[in-house]
């Protein structure tokens, strides 16, 4: 018998299957989708098992597998499907879009131990209810997988280095005696009375500890560990509430409940407010019914505590969480619960995608627009064409919904690849808010020289006295975009990036939002030392400065600075909610999904800055993210206003903004795409290569240029990327126009001594 096997190795010659020889006494124990340590050029690496073969065609002498990490299969056949796909769809390696799968917690080294869950056939190798794998005979292995397989044992991976394993000591009893001494006779009644006792729960009755030492010593009893789950805090109350569906929502619901079973993808195109989680529950709940399960995303870590308060409050217990923002052990115990069928609900972000939840019966993903369903560093892939391929492999719906979706979504629910399903009106029949658009070099021109129009200070002065909340939204973080010598005009950049510093005033100093350098303000400019040093921008740390001084408010910033803590997202949105601020200040992270029921006013600064960014999507950028932080207002009892402040506030992103009609920004936005010959006109790549040496990667890029040189797409570059240089590295890139998915695998088994990255969907930086 023979395994075919994908070694860790990112290498050309490398990224193709292996075989190697199984062992006679891991025979019937290894199959496809498990871990093993193999041979490889005289040192010992991690494999995935994707074949199991009679016979061999390889040219080369067979070595054999050296150990099974894996009773049970770490992917599934699904997993391993999903796998190849990616690499299909996307330009990689085999290895990396299955370790992209894998938890990054299970890919550390764990030493692995058996728990004993009934009783079986290896009962005499359990002292306690759980022993080291290592302690089982090799020739006792078939029946320990038989025992997996009948749920009576379970293999857990507990991490040598950081995750652990959580456990809670309990007591047992052995044998019953009548004639101890007191202390020691009520332990032993107390036990025969109860079952499951923890060691704590025997000492807060108040046993003491040396009676139970000496109940052990006499072997009337014996202690045993069991293991437990991390809990997740829940920052969040939990809402337990089910709400009527309005006819609107009822016909979307019926729409996907008719698809329940087939493989159908849905743009559910709902106003801000329309009640689109109403439906996604109410969904999930049918299907829960119907004995299937569901996975739920949410593009930001932001969102999920609101989503999970809503989902765990309908579904209880049924909820597992799986985010960025979860330590790594707390994601190895969600990652387990999933893997052991304990749960029937997932919620997460981009990564959630991949968890192994069986009997998919239909896949929610939340605000379908956004950029972070994207990874766009190692192993790039898409979450939603992840999702894709989940739907059809389990024959079920698949829900993209928005407020603001993605023109490509919109085009393609046009064309009937989607079904396109729209709520036009908010759920509780509440008016959407009134924009109000300013022009910031009026307001100049008319002597105001603050951050604030007239018509923003005005309306953040009359809800402050109604005791009404606000957002105020700047897509920059920090005090001020950048420090300047106003005598001979040098800006101070990162020595490491070809980037601008932010100036953080709480700190004093100046930080590189790329590589994460920071270095003291100056006094003097490097350059021409003058002392004529100005900071020039605004940021969130400036306009909360600014609004508590002008208005005496209570305000709460959130953006990339004040949210490094654990669980520091959920505890000042929920701050927020509780009413503790007046304002909240922040980032594109305030601008989607929340609701807050005493939020009247919103205040968005600086509009147009995305415009100027070198990206195909900066227009539809603008608009999602005026519309999106428009949403969160006036959601409730109260009427709405939102300020929308800028410099070209004449640009279609802008002005359709004023009447919310997401049609007529849309045909703008694809009359502009067609001309340029962008997406959805023409399929995009990027191939940036990064090396310390800007002259090696030019070279580089011109010897693949040629290489590349075809009629059946267009090229442009090599040159610089919109930002020369990060982390010491100075990137290079080709752009490709072409009417079909391009091969350019090749370019990277061309190119192994340097660093090259291929994304088909680029986001550009």
């Amino acid at each position: 018998m023979y395994a075919n096997i994908i070694v860790d190795v990112s290498a050309k010659q490398v990224n193709r299957a292996f075989t190697y020889i199984i062992p006679e006494e891991m025979k019937g124990l290894i199959d496809v989708g498990c871990r093993v340590i193999v041979p490889f050029n005289h040192r010992k690496i991690m494999g995935i098992v994707v074949g199991i073969t009679d016979k061999y065609e390889e040219n080369y002498e067979l070595k054999e597998i050296i150990e099974l990490l894996d009773l049970v299969p770490i992917l599934n056949k699904e997993m391993l499907e999903i796998g190849y796909d990616m690499v299909n769809n996307n330009t990689g390696f085999l290895i990396e879009a299955f370790k992209t799968i894998i938890p990054s917690s299970l890919l550390m080294k764990y030493k692995k131990s058996l728990v004993k869950l009934n009783d079986n056939k290896l009962n005499e190798f359990f002292i306690s209810d759980k022993i080291s794998y290592d302690d089982i005979p090799t020739n006792l292995k078939n029946v320990l997988k038989e025992e997996i397989v009948k749920k009576n044992i379970e293999i857990v991976y507990e991490a040598v280095s950081k995750e652990k394993i959580l456990s809670d000591t309990y007591v047992k009893l052995n044998k019953y005696q009548f004639d101890l001494p007191n202390k020691q006779q009520e332990i032993v009644d107390y036990l025969l009375k109860n079952d499951d006792v923890k060691k704590s729960e025997i000492l807060e009755k108040g046993y003491s500890l040396s009676s139970l030492q000496t109940l052990t010593k006499k072997e009337i009893v014996s202690l045993y560990k069991k293991e437990k789950y991390r809990q997740i805090k829940d920052v969040y109350e939990i809402v337990n509430k089910k709400v009527d569906l309005n006819f609107e929502q009822q016909s979307c619901y019926d729409s996907i409940y008719d698809s329940l079973g087939n493989s159908e993808t849905f743009l559910l195109h709902g106003v801000t407010g329309s009640g689109k989680t109403e439906i996604y529950l109410d969904i999930i709940e049918e299907v829960l019914n119907r004995g299937q399960n569901a996975i739920f995303l949410v593009p930001e870590i932001s969102l999920t505590p609101q989503m999970v308060s809503r989902v765990k409050g309908r579904f209880l217990n049924n909820v597992a969480v799986f985010h960025s923002g979860l330590s790594s052990e707390e994601k190895y115990d969600e990652w387990r619960r999933i893997f052991r069928d304990e749960v029937r609900v997932v919620v997460g972000a981009r990564s959630a995608i991949f968890v192994p939840l069986n009997n998919l019966g239909i896949i929610i993903i939340d605000e379908e627009h956004e950029q972070s369903y994207k990874q766009d560093n190692g192993f790039r892939y898409n979450s939603k064409d992840v999702a894709l391929f989940r739907s059809k492999y389990h024959s079920c719906p698949l829900v993209l919904g928005s407020a603001t979706p993605d023109v490509i979504s919109y085009d393609k629910a046009l064309k009937k690849e989607y079904k396109l399903l729209e709520i036009k009106k908010r759920a509780n029949q509440s008016s959407l808010p009134k924009i109000h658009l300013v022009n910031m070099i009026d307001e100049l021109n008319n002597g105001n020289k603050t951050m604030f129009s007239n018509k923003l200070d005005e309306l953040i002065i009359d809800r402050l006295n109604k005791k009404e909340q606000i957002i105020l939204l700047i897509n920059r973080r920090g005090y001020s975009s950048f420090v300047l010598c106003r005598s001979c005009g040098e800006v101070i950049k990162c020595d490491s990036c070809d980037v601008s510093m932010t100036y953080h005033k709480h700190s004093d100093s100046l930080m590189c939002h790329y590589c994460g350098i920071k270095k003291d303000k100056p006094i003097k400019c490097p350059k021409c030392g003058s002392p004529k040093i100005k900071e020039v921008g605004v940021g969130t740390e400036q306009v909360s400065e600014y609004v508590k001084a002008r208005y005496n408010a209570r305000v709460l910033r959130m953006d990339a600075d004040t949210t490094t803590n654990k669980n520091a997202h959920a505890e000042i949105l929920n701050q927020f909610q509780l009413g503790e601020a007046d304002v909240l200040v922040g980032t594109q992270m305030i601008s989607k999904g929340l609701d807050f029921k005493n939020v009247t006013l919103v205040g968005m600064l600086m509009a147009d800055m995305i415009l100027k960014l070198p990206d195909y999507r900066n227009s539809e950028r603008t608009y999602q993210l005026i519309m999106q932080v428009a949403g969160r207002c006036g959601r409730h009892e109260k009427n709405g206003d939102v300020v929308v402040q800028g410099y070209n506030t004449d640009h279609y992103s802008i002005t359709s903004s004023l009447s919310g009609n997401y049609v007529e920004f849309y045909e703008n936005e694809m009359r502009v795409r067609n001309m340029g010959k962008y997406p959805p006109y023409v399929k995009m790549t990027q191939i940036l290569i990064t090396h310390k040496d800007y002259k090696e990667a030019f070279k580089r890029a011109r010897e693949i240029v040629k290489e590349l040189k075809s009629d059946d797409c267009q090229i442009f570059g090599p040159a610089f990327a919109p930002i020369t240089k990060i982390k010491d590295n100075y990137r290079v890139h080709i752009m490709i126009k072409s009417k079909s998915k391009i091969d350019l695998l090749k370019i990277l088994e061309k190119n192994q001594d340097i660093n090259i990255y291929i994304d088909n969907d680029p986001i550009l930086i």
